[in-house]
Parts: structure tokens; C-alpha cells; sequence
């Protein structure tokens, strides 16, 4: 075939619009790890239908950064809402995202003998790419009725193609010959059939019968309906004509086998050669952008959220509003780890503030939920700003421009860094950095900050840290076992200020988690019930020793053994 000239039309180009390039809120560099957001990835991704290996990094890479638009945000919430509504909806769009799929990326036939312009691989794979656009296309028509959300312009995009001249003159072929025939395998046989020797499969001799019956069918096919356009290719059309003439005579008479293989290779080398004419000037340039991972994205979280309400957990389409309000109210929100680990729901909290009352201090035990919480926290306001629906009963939130955490963690050896000194280099950066520092719309969590080192030390800092970000206006959840910051709130020093803490019940001296927060209240750490769960108790350590002694472990006189009687036990009313 001769290669397409400069004077050939050129094809339409149809692409669909692109999600828009929205701004993305900032971080501090431990956010994903400390909120464990890589468990939200995990969830929304295996939730995804289908084939999961093409959209894995571009739903990674998306909930890495949420939005700091309120339209991207919209548009993507609404996206998902009528896929979690609409059951019929949800099954279209997994349809289209399969075929997306195959268009983009499936490469079926393989080889390497050489056609016209093209090798013969690269021309199989076109008749194939070809054939799976249309695909696409009846998929996206088959919708069962036009969305209302960004799904919309992936119906615009289908009937853009339906209404494209050339598109429909290439998918009259593929229907009544390509896809109706078979012509791709029997193309595909052909090629096996003429590879060298020694890279020859089997190809047996009723596999080849069929497959050349089925190409000098699709030729003929094309020549009546008149697919070549022969006014503009007459050569190839005749060429075509004389092949089959001479396959047909050939065919019947058994000793000029090797003339009818060759010409047979011939006519499946010109009719490969047209077809490509015809895909090459009629077919438009398709643009697809992100279709198939856009739509995974979505269908992934309607999904998500099905199992949750499957589970009896309820959700929601959160209000999102501006920056400048500053507020958040979040009824019986759930933390996204525990709902994933868990078959249980994990025990819902409120989460509320506002400009007059932000900067949280969360006192208590270890195990009591403070961590759990502040977590849940910045999980819920990640979702939100990335365009997810929510486990909560109802949510109202205000965009922040960005998130910042500093979790417990060890020392940084990588950098010559003890505990304290990388505590504090995480802090510096997040509120000393121009340009990247927390604003008075930002989103701030701290958890058991300054544990390295002495007491007095760790009081002052965290006062210090607390004072600047109420002033600066900065919304923050603070979890401490130091009295001294909860002091600050409640002697009025702390503006903005609120105490936090776990619900603890006592049944005699034994505590109960319920895992659920109070407002304006404090906890102590009751560090021995800590130690006491474990067994670590005066009784219990000198009565280790007082067995391993009768057991003749060791002798009494290697020990300090104190028989007049154990320390005393101690109770609700000690200092921690």
C-alpha cells in the first residue's frame, strides 16, 4: 500500500475533556504516613471492578493530594454519588471502563512479517485497536440514560464519535466484516503460517482451510460494500479483484498449491494494506486522556461505599465550603484503618470546631483513642477534599489548605538526629518554612510531641507551640500527657482552647475504654493500669522471683529478696 499523502483530509481529532487541572492542598511531608492514608488507597482500589493493574497508580497518585477547589471537589462527589445511587449507572460505567481499557491497552496479535508501510504486527494491532474503539463506543451508548455529573462528558465524547462521518464509515466495517467474520484471527493465522521456520507454531491444516475461507469472505465483503473507497485507492481494489480470481482458481486444482498459498498471503496482504487506508483517512484522532482511571476512581469509591452501608454504616456527600468559614461539624464519623481491619464498626466520634473554638488538647491514657481520633480527624477532612463520600452521618466542613502531623517516632540515625531533636525539626519546618507553613485555614495534629526529653523541658515547649498556633489561628489537635497544657486551657490562657478527652468507666479498679471523646473535660494517664493489664505489679514481680527461688532457678542469697512485704498497690487517687 502506498503510504497516505500530504493531500489525504485530515481526520477529526475527538477527545474528551479533560478533568480540570485543579489546585492541590499542601502537606507536611509525614502526613500520608501518620494518617495512614495508604490504607484508603488500599480500600478504594480493591474496591475497583474489573481489571485493577491499569488505574493502580493513578488513583494512588490522586489520593495522595486532595483538592483545594471547591469545583474539582463537586465534580468528583458527584460523579460518585450517582454511581453509589444507581445500580444500573454503576454497571454501564464498568462496562466502558473495560472497553477503555481494551482500546488502550490490550496488544492480542504479535509477529513479524512485514506487510506495505507497516510491519504486519503493527497492522493486525490497528485492525484490532480499531475494532475495540468501536467496542467503546456502543459501550458508552449503551448507557442506559444521560448522567448529570463529570460522567456526562464521557456520553459527550461517545456521541461525538457516533456522529463523526469517518467513525461511522470504519465501524460499518468492523461490525459487518470484522467482528462478524472473524477477520482478526484468520489474519492472525495467516501471519503464523508465513513466519520463518524456526519460529513457525502449529497451524493446522483446518485452522488454515477456515481462515482462508473467512479472508476471501471479508475481501469480497469489502469490495461489495464498497469500504476501500475506490474511487480514491483503485489500485488496491483491484488488486484485491485479481487475487481473489486467482485464489478461487487456484483452489481447485490440487497440484498448484504453492500458487494459491501465494496468493492467497497476497490477497491477506492487500486487504490488511486497504482496511489501513481506510482507518488511516476516515477514522478521526481519539483522545481518551484518563477515562479508564477517572472512571475506576469513581466506581472504586461507590463501591467502597456500598460495602460500608452493606455493613450498616452510614454515608454521606459532605458539605464543602469555602476556607474563610472555618468550621467543621462531622456527626459519628469512623476511622478509615479500623473500618478496613475490622468487621465491626469502629466506634463513631464527633468532630466540631469553629474559629472561636479550634485548638484541641487531648489528655488520657495510652489505648484510650486519642491517637484513633485525631487520625480519623485528618482522614475524614483528606476524603472530603478529595471529592469522597464519607462513613459519617452527616458532615459540613470548610476547605483547609493543607495538612501537617508529627507523630511519635524514633530517632532519625539517618541524619544524626536524636528523638527530640527530630521532633523539633519537624516542627520548625512546618511552622517556620516560608511559603509552606500552616496558615489560619490549616489542619494540624500532634501526638505526644516532646516525649524526649525531661518534664519541666516538655511543658514548656508544648505551651510554647500551643500559645503560637492559637494565635495564628491554626486548627490543631494535640495529644499530651503533660497537665500543664490542659492547665492552659483551662485557666483561659489558651483562646481558642478546648479540652478533649476519652470516655473511662471504672468497675472497681478496673478501667473500660468506650473509645469515645469528651468535650471540656481531662483525663490522667493512669500509667499503672497500663502496667497492671500487663502484670507488671509489685506482688506479681517478687512473686516471679519468690517461685524461680523454690524451683532452685538460683539461691535466695543471690537475690535481694525483701520478705517484710511488697510495696503497696497503688490506687485512683496517686499522682501518675
Amino acid at each position: 500500500m502506498s503510504k497516505i499523502g500530504d493531500n489525504t483530509k485530515k481526520p477529526d481529532v475527538i477527545e474528551l475533556i479533560p478533568f480540570p487541572d485543579a489546585p492541590r492542598i499542601h502537606m507536611g511531608e509525614s502526613a500520608l504516613r501518620d494518617l495512614e492514608i495508604e490504607e484508603l488507597f488500599r480500600l478504594l482500589h480493591s474496591s475497583v471492578p474489573g481489571d485493577k493493574f491499569w488505574c493502580r497508580e493513578f488513583i494512588r497518585a490522586e489520593i495522595k493530594k486532595p483538592f483545594f477547589d471547591l469545583e474539582a471537589i463537586s465534580l468528583r462527589q458527584e460523579a460518585i454519588r450517582e454511581l453509589l445511587e444507581d445500580n444500573n449507572l454503576c454497571e454501564d460505567f464498568s462496562a466502558v471502563k473495560a472497553a477503555c481499557e481494551r482500546f488502550k491497552y490490550r496488544r492480542i496479535y504479535n509477529g513479524g512479517m512485514e506487510s506495505g508501510f507497516d510491519s504486519w504486527r503493527d497492522s493486525l494491532q490497528r485492525l484490532e485497536n480499531t475494532s475495540q474503539l468501536v467496542q467503546l463506543a456502543l459501550a458508552i451508548n449503551h448507557v442506559a440514560h444521560l448522567p448529570k455529573s463529570r460522567l456526562s462528558e464521557i456520553c459527550r465524547f461517545g456521541r461525538l464519535l457516533e456522529g463523526n462521518d469517518g467513525f461511522r464509515e470504519v465501524r460499518s466495517f468492523v461490525e459487518d466484516v470484522y467482528l462478524r467474520l472473524g477477520l482478526g484471527d484468520a489474519l492472525y493465522v495467516m501471519q503464523k503460517s508465513n513466519e520463518k521456520e524456526d519460529m513457525r507454531q502449529e497451524t493446522s491444516k483446518k485452522e488454515m482451510e477456515s481462515s482462508a475461507k473467512i479472508i476471501m469472505e471479508s475481501a469480497d465483503e469489502v469490495i461489495k460494500g464498497n469500504y476501500l473507497a475506490i474511487e480514491d485507492e483503485p489500485r488496491i481494489a483491484r488488486l484485491i479483484k485479481s487475487r481473489i480470481k486467482k485464489c478461487r482458481g487456484y483452489s481447485s486444482v490440487p497440484w498448484r498449491q504453492s500458487d494459491y498459498d501465494k496468493n492467497l498471503a497476497g490477497l491477506a496482504k492487500s486487504l490488511v494494506d486497504g482496511i489501513n487506508h481506510l482507518i488511516c483517512s476516515r477514522l478521526p484522532s481519539v483522545q481518551l486522556g484518563n477515562m479508564d482511571c477517572e472512571l475506576a476512581f469513581y466506581l472504586g469509591a461507590a463501591m467502597l461505599c456500598r460495602q460500608w452501608i452493606g455493613r450498616g454504616i452510614p454515608v454521606v456527600k459532605p458539605v464543602v465550603m469555602i476556607q474563610q468559614e472555618r468550621r467543621c461539624k462531622i456527626s459519628a464519623g469512623r476511622n478509615i484503618t479500623l473500618l478496613g481491619q475490622y468487621d465491626t464498626a469502629a466506634v463513631p466520634n464527633d468532630i466540631l470546631w469553629d474559629r472561636n473554638e479550634n485548638i484541641f488538647v487531648l489528655t488520657g491514657p495510652n489505648n484510650g483513642g486519642k491517637t484513633t481520633y485525631i487520625r480519623m480527624v485528618g482522614q475524614l477532612m483528606w476524603m472530603a477534599q478529595s471529592g469522597l463520600m464519607l462513613p459519617v452521618e452527616s458532615a459540613a466542613v470548610s476547605m483547609i489548605d493543607g495538612i501537617y502531623t508529627s507523630f511519635t517516632g524514633g530517632d532519625d540515625s539517618s541524619h544524626g538526629e536524636g528523638h527530640y531533636a527530630a521532633e523539633l525539626s519537624r516542627i520548625a519546618k512546618i511552622l517556620l518554612t516560608k511559603g509552606d507553613s500552616v496558615t489560619p485555614y490549616s489542619l494540624i495534629m500532634m501526638d505526644e510531641f516532646a516525649t524526649g526529653t525531661d518534664n519541666e523541658e516538655a511543658a514548656r515547649i508544648s505551651c510554647l507551640i500551643l500559645s503560637h498556633l492559637s494565635e495564628r489561628g491554626t486548627t490543631t489537635f494535640f495529644t499530651t500527657h503533660r497537665p500543664e497544657a490542659a492547665d492552659l486551657v483551662e485557666e483561659g490562657k489558651l483562646p481558642g482552647g478546648v479540652n478533649l478527652a476519652p470516655e473511662i468507666r471504672f468497675d472497681g479498679d478496673t478501667a473500660v475504654f468506650t473509645y469515645r471523646m469528651r468535650r471540656h473535660a481531662r483525663e490522667g494517664s493512669y500509667g499503672y493500669l497500663q502496667a497492671e493489664r500487663l502484670g507488671i505489679t509489685p506482688e506479681r514481680l517478687q512473686a516471679v522471683i519468690e517461685d524461680e527461688i523454690g524451683r532452685c532457678i538460683y539461691p535466695m542469697s543471690d537475690t535481694r529478696v525483701n520478705r517484710a512485704g511488697a510495696p503497696r498497690r497503688r490506687g485512683r487517687g496517686d499522682n501518675d
